[in-house]
């Protein structure tokens, strides 16, 4: 949390630090309580927080930054929109207390959390 940046330096900060980390990808409303819990617990600023959810081709085809799959969703009403016709990353909105996603333009620059699968295990 205590680096604010942009969806992609975001990403390659994840890939770098941590071996096989990428940014967060969400999979179950558990995982994303979890999640909005310890966000507001921990997260100490106003801004969102990037996720690993991004519309590479610019197509509305959402993928995980990890290439698992995109099964689970937890949009806000009305999101994705595209409001600035540039949105194609997103992040848990401070206003909805971290539980739903809002897509942001790519260069905002906030917080972000990365996620690493544990050594030696394949993910079914």
């Amino acid at each position: 949390f205590h680096q604010e940046t942009t969806w992609i330096q975001a990403e390659a900060e994840c890939q770098h630090h941590w071996r096989g980390a990428h940014l967060v990808s969400i999979h179950s409303d558990e995982e994303n309580n979890m999640l909005a819990q310890y966000i507001k617990r921990e997260h100490r600023k106003t801004n969102p927080i990037w996720i690993g959810l991004s519309d590479p081709q610019q197509n509305r085809c959402w993928r995980w930054s990890d290439h698992s799959p995109f099964t689970f969703r937890a949009w806000d009403k009305g999101q994705p929109n595209n409001l600035t016709g540039n949105e194609y990353c997103a992040g848990k909105s401070i206003d909805t207390s971290f539980q739903k996603w809002h897509d942001y333009p790519c260069d905002y620059r906030f917080s972000f959390i990365c996620k690493r699968k544990p050594y030696g295990k394949q993910v079914a």
